[in-house]
């Protein structure tokens, strides 16, 4: 199904997480006067994807960069970010720095962060048997839980295959790491299990992993080499594989290289880049995508 967002009531929520586990939030109110607040990054698929959270005049108890007796003073960092309206998404990594930009009146804090754990996740060890007839989104599941034990991630597992591919005769054994589970169900299923953000995708590559966003607004998409270049206001769900509708009038033969007619309005989408505050004009993804045949 494809979805649709309203542009407005921008709106970034936080939760900054120390590591005892105790944990501080600041709400962005859905109508009125906003804080300045801007976060901005990169979403690419089976890498580990870094971000940056600006957060104008906030002035903790603590400092951002005090050196506490538990190492940092906010090991984690949970962003929601996306429209009052609806379609928000979550951001969630370990923070890796933080300072204050410009210290006095208007101070900007500034938060760097890894989008998901640290620990290279196909490397993680992994010792188990899944017997015949075991639905293979179970055995991406327990792969999830796996990933969280030890940290307070949340990794939700997002499947385009049905529960009813099952793990066959004599039944699926890995003893040895993240990697080498994915690498059997590729080989053995056709199935493909990686990290996006804090989905972990299941897809069969024949199927598609597509979720369809339009996107009513575009400010330009250009051909660039084999690929397309499209940009836009930010829709914060919008990860690698999903496919992004685009009327028509966004676009000429001229941009498709002169192969339009080959071409639906439908893209499917490579990687991310955006930026994106609660006030003002910042509120922009470079979209990196391949055009889909008619």
């Amino acid at each position: 199904m494809t979805k649709t967002f309203s542009m407005f009531d921008r709106v970034v929520d936080i939760e900054l997480v120390r590591p005892s586990g105790k944990v501080e939030k600041i709400l962005c109110p859905r109508t009125g006067r906003k804080p300045f607040i801007e976060v901005s990054g990169e979403l690419r698929a089976n890498t580990i994807q870094n971000g940056l959270l600006k957060l104008t005049n906030y002035y903790p108890k603590t400092p951002l960069n005090f050196d506490s007796s538990d190492g940092v003073v906010y090991s984690w960092l949970r962003i929601r970010a996306g429209y009052a309206s609806g379609l928000m998404t979550t951001l969630e990594g370990q923070s890796l720095m933080a300072y204050t930009d410009q210290p006095g009146p208007d101070g900007v804090s500034v938060i760097t962060f890894f989008t998901g754990p640290m620990t290279v996740w196909n490397k993680v060890p992994i010792t188990n048997h899944w017997p015949t007839g075991t639905s293979i989104n179970s055995v991406v599941s327990n792969l999830c839980k796996t990933l969280k034990e030890g940290t307070t991630l949340e990794i939700n597992l997002k499947s385009y295959i049905s529960d009813s591919v099952v793990v066959k005769a004599p039944g699926l054994d890995v003893t040895g790491t993240a990697l080498n589970l994915t690498e059997k169900l590729k080989d053995a299923y056709g199935i493909y299990v990686y990290p996006a953000g804090t989905d972990m995708i299941v897809c069969d590559q024949y199927e598609g992993t597509s979720e369809e966003y339009t996107l009513k607004y575009v400010t330009s998409i250009k051909k660039t080499g084999a690929g397309y270049t499209i940009i836009a206001p930010w829709v914060p769900a919008i990860r690698q594989n999903d496919t992004v509708v685009i009327d028509a009038k966004f676009f000429t033969v001229e941009n498709y290289g002169g192969i339009g007619a080959n071409f639906t309005n439908k893209f499917t989408v490579i990687s991310s880049v955006y930026t994106f505050a609660t006030v003002g004009d910042t509120n922009t993804m470079t979209l990196l995508c391949v055009g889909k045949r008619a």
